[in-house]
């Protein structure tokens, strides 16, 4: 018997009562399956019982869903993890710090869940899901600090398409910022004026797009919060991949938030938020007889109807 069993007469007594819960036709399929083993562990029984009562009166089938698998799956990783009360607590003032520490212009529980690579995860759920064709998603993006040099400038060209006829689409907004050469987004640096390095561009009946942007600058995420204790402790340096943050819209077609990476960044294969997908990589070749850019990137977009 493990440390953390029961009785094995306690055990069945528990499993007669998820069994006599009216809530037991509603436990996943899985949790069915168990209460008919002949050897019912005592917290598996304490468990699914717990699991029954929380979603009792929850209407909502996916929800019902979502709540039972999380009380089962957080039972199961402090149980695994051993988990002690001075590190629940502890675990606990993480969450109350980063939450203390949001605001407009910083979101410290994101980006926690950013290290984690939380988000990039449920992207690449939500695109499986949805059966999503259309660009590689990529999160919106956070406040950002300290200084670089100066960046070399870009010309990015390219269309954006229907992702399932290939066909151009006229009129699409494509949103479009990026970070300063100093690391720094306009609404964290007071010395940069009002929309610098934003700009909404709409594509023509050729669903073409062109504009001169800067080649992207690698930066490191805010690391004097949550977010950067985790780092340091697990030793990961907080640096992200130089990218360029893109939101897509267009009538009849869904919204879609990606970025685009530098494949020449030393960041590029190990981006500290896990955000980089190989579909999203471009190549900055260098652009003759143009002042105004020294590369130039080319990028389809592909959008679904919404």
């Amino acid at each position: 018997m493990s440390e953390y069993s029961v009785p094995q007469e306690s055990a069945r007594v528990l499993r007669d009562k998820i069994l006599g819960h009216p809530c037991h036709k509603d436990l996943p399929i899985a949790a069915q399956k168990y209460v008919d083993f002949v050897k019912f562990s005592g917290q598996d029984a304490q468990l699914f019982l717990m699991s029954a009562v929380i979603i009792e009166g929850v209407a909502d089938p996916r929800l019902r869903e979502v709540i039972s698998n999380l009380v089962r799956h957080l039972h199961a990783f402090c149980r695994e993890s051993r988990v002690t009360r001075p590190e629940f607590q502890a675990a606990l003032k993480v969450l109350a710090r980063a939450g203390q520490m949001t605001d407009d212009t910083r979101d410290e529980v994101l980006l926690l869940t950013d290290v984690l690579g939380s988000e990039a995860l449920i992207d690449d759920i939500t695109r499986v899901v949805e059966r999503d064709t259309a660009t590689v998603t990529a999160h919106m993006g956070d406040s950002i600090v300290h200084g670089f040099d100066e960046a070399a400038h870009a010309y990015l060209h390219g269309s954006i398409v229907d992702s399932e006829t290939g066909k151009p689409i006229s009129g699409a907004e494509l949103d479009v910022w990026e970070a300063a050469p100093n690391g720094l987004y306009e609404q964290q640096d007071p010395d940069q004026p009002d929309m610098s390095l934003r700009g909404i561009f709409r594509t023509g009946e050729d669903g073409k797009y062109s504009l001169y942007c800067l080649r992207p600058t690698t930066y490191p995420i805010p690391d004097d919060g949550p977010a950067g204790d985790l780092l340091k402790l697990l030793d990961r340096h907080p640096m992200r991949a130089a990218h360029i943050h893109f939101m897509l819209k267009a009538p009849g077609y869904k919204t879609l938030v990606t970025e685009l990476f530098d494949r020449e960044d030393k960041y590029v294969n190990n981006d500290s938020m896990f955000a980089v997908k190989p579909s999203l990589i471009v190549d900055f070749v260098p652009r003759a007889d143009d002042p105004k850019a020294q590369y130039t990137a080319q990028f389809t977009f592909r959008a679904n109807e919404s």
